[in-house]
């Protein structure tokens, strides 16, 4: 799962945790099914909040409504709760701990190891509410990663409905952690994309084993048979050079991933932004392409490449 550790020394390294502390929750993530790390995370986030509810209660909002005054040592109850529950969401979402959102409370999770220093004192109620506004920075970092991945790779796609199903199944499958399986779910919905554009041109491509539907074809014959194809009046390629270039790259993007012995993602690149771009090239070349009455100038292709 693309959410997950590595290894529990990579979660201590990054999040330095006070009260998660045991090496068989990350084993444990690990061996579960998506849908029950998806449960232990929502459990998270409702424990967060129910502390942070309770916090509020207490005049600790961590902003400047915030009237705590001699509540420090009944807060730090929940405080430990809301401080357990934000790292095990940590523990459990990767990518959050490694966003912005977390920056803050990857400073406040420290307080209960120092503790002894402000328990006694006036600061300890600062440090209290510092360690709120740092959570609640956490959980709106975390809803704007639901937020965006509702979005991911389907905002603005016009489609058919038969066409779009990938991309809301590559969606689907990143917004859970199978990134790697996204990417080559997106890069069949762009082949199918290419394929309807072909049967529903006739494209053929002629060869030394006679005629065959481009649509029928190997990937990259099709790219190379929808290059050569041009309007009438126009006498413009339906495609460009780059264009070409691009689905080729995306071909072997797309190819890299369903091979074991490649990384899991390109030098530069992530699986999100190569899905997108999958998704956008999809997009861009239905609505080019069927969003004209021009006709072409053949449908035949003389395979010479």
């Amino acid at each position: 799962m693309a959410w997950l550790w590595s290894s529990w020394e990579e979660f201590v390294d990054h999040v330095q945790p006070c009260s998660v502390s045991s090496a068989g929750r990350l084993r444990r993530a690990q061996l579960d099914s998506h849908f029950e790390t998806q449960v232990r995370m929502f459990e998270a986030m409702a424990a967060i909040e129910r502390a942070l509810s309770e916090l509020d209660t207490l005049g600790f909002r961590g902003d400047d409504r915030s009237t705590f005054n001699n509540h420090s040592s009944v807060a730090y109850e929940h405080l430990t709760d809301m401080l357990f529950a934000g790292e095990e969401l940590l523990l459990l979402h990767k990518r959050l701990a490694l966003s912005d959102a977390a920056y803050g409370f990857l400073h406040s999770n420290q307080l209960p190891e120092n503790w002894d220093r402000y328990k006694d004192t006036t600061r300890a109620a600062r440090k209290i509410d510092q360690a709120v506004a740092d959570t609640r920075e956490l959980v709106l970092g975390y809803y704007a990663m639901l937020k965006e991945d509702s979005d991911l790779l389907t905002r603005n796609l016009e489609l058919p409905p038969e066409l779009a199903a990938d991309f809301y199944l590559a969606r689907n499958l990143f917004s859970v952690g199978f990134d790697q399986v996204g990417v080559l779910i997106a890069g069949r919905g762009l082949e199918r994309v290419l394929r309807r554009i072909a049967a529903r041109h006739k494209i053929m491509i002629d060869s030394s084993r006679g005629a065959e539907p481009a649509a029928e074809s190997d990937l990259h014959d099709l790219i190379e048979s929808m290059y050569r194809i041009r309007w009438k009046v126009r006498d413009t390629r339906v495609i460009s050079a780059q264009t070409r270039g691009l689905l080729h790259f995306l071909r072997t993007v797309r190819n890299s991933y369903a091979h074991e012995s490649t990384n899991e993602s390109l030098p530069g690149s992530s699986t999100r932004e190569t899905a997108t771009i999958l998704a956008r090239t999809a997009n861009a070349l239905w609505t080019v392409v069927t969003g004209t009455k021009a006709r072409l100038a053949s449908t035949r292709i003389t395979k010479n490449w």
